[in-house]
């Protein structure tokens, strides 16, 4: 090996030079002979590392010199050969303009999928209804974190959110976040469209790394509304059910911590009788309520402000509910600060004792 002074080593990179190189109690770099910018560092510690280094910005005396990690000497996949090659493809790149080092500090800089989420969920998402709100968090946790939360944004491309979309409409992620995840085509293609937004902010934010929007142009299931409509015989059955629910004396439990309570038989009347929304009457406040003239005023719903108009047995059902100190007409028992919690869980208790197999809440909303 030639010997100019410890810091300017010079030799030919060979297996035999690499492998001969010593620690010594400072660190020092060889220099290769063939490759101009190419060195061997090697460490006190006897850790030997391929670099390159160079001149950023086309080069030249004033610009800044860089040093870039091609990798560590004992590498399987990192012959001495192969890092040559790394070191040429670097230094082609810096003749070419480019700046490898600068961009993987760039690179770091980056967020993740999921750090940008988190900061989504704090900004932007806010300004979403309460509702969108909560189900574009859901879509978060369950579906876009387990997926692509580790990558970082400049590494999303077009194939990944496509596969990210198919993996939940076939209902794939379930056993990678949670059991209660299902997926399926209307669930794939809200997460896309959520995942559309969240890049859209991210390029607004000029966050580092974001230069194109990968989730945009990406052909979405068909989001198709299930039109299910009651017959009267199962209108029959379901009301003698929650009759017989409401006529019992307490709240029978139906599950371990759970029980289907006459709240729950009120609200699902009222959306049978009304046609409104499941959050329009489990989200229903007192101040919202004119009984006299026969409506419900709600202040925010999908749509905005709107009014319910109230039939005799919707009115009926709001006369019986008991006077509460809570703002909410279906007060969470545990929370009066809140309302109701429970009803998807109580449809499914109800339905199930009714035989209504497959049907929605919000198909009470159709069959109204």
């Amino acid at each position: 090996m030639a010997k100019a002074t410890e810091n300017a080593r010079t030799a030919r990179l060979t297996k035999t030079v690499i492998d001969d190189a010593e620690a010594e109690a400072a660190r020092y770099i060889v220099w290769d002979t063939k490759l101009k910018g190419f060195g061997l560092r090697v460490e006190p510690s006897g850790v030997k590392t391929y670099i390159v280094r160079y001149r950023a910005a086309g080069g030249g005396r004033k610009a800044p010199r860089r040093q870039f990690k091609v990798g560590r000497v004992g590498d399987a996949k990192l012959t001495p050969d192969k890092a040559y090659h790394e070191a040429e493809l670097a230094l082609a790149r810096v003749r070419a303009g480019a700046d490898p080092q600068g961009d993987l500090n760039e690179q770091r800089r980056e967020m993740t999928v999921s750090e940008f989420c988190d900061e989504y969920e704090k900004t932007a998402l806010l300004a979403k209804k309460a509702g969108t709100q909560a189900a574009d968090k859901i879509r978060i946790k369950r579906h876009i974190k387990p997926v692509l939360g580790l990558k970082r944004l400049s590494e999303v491309k077009r194939e990944d959110v496509q596969k990210l979309m198919e993996k939940v409409r076939d209902g794939k992620i379930r056993a990678e976040a949670s059991s209660r995840t299902k997926g399926g085509p209307a669930a794939a293609s809200r997460t896309v469209g959520l995942l559309m937004g969240i890049f859209a902010e991210a390029i607004e934010r000029k966050k580092p790394g974001v230069t194109e929007n990968p989730a945009y142009g990406i052909a979405r299931p068909k989001d198709r509304t299930r039109e299910r409509y009651l017959s009267d015989k199962e209108i029959t059955d379901l009301c003698s059910v929650m009759q017989a629910l409401a006529d019992r004396p307490g709240d029978a439990p139906r599950a371990e911590g759970n029980v289907v309570t006459k709240q729950h038989v009120q609200i699902i009347r009222l959306l049978l009788l009304t046609g409104a929304r499941k959050n329009e009457i489990v989200c229903l406040k007192k101040t919202e309520v004119d009984a006299q003239r026969h409506f419900l005023a709600l202040e925010d719903s999908k749509t905005g402000q709107k009014t319910v108009m109230l039939g005799a047995g919707a009115l009926k059902v709001l006369a019986e509910v008991p006077e509460n100190d809570s703002p909410w007409v279906f007060p969470d028992p545990a929370d009066p600060a809140r309302p109701v919690r429970n009803l998807n869980w109580a449809w499914e208790c109800i339905r199930k004792e009714a035989g209504l197999s497959g049907v929605r809440i919000h198909d009470l909303r159709h069959t109204f």
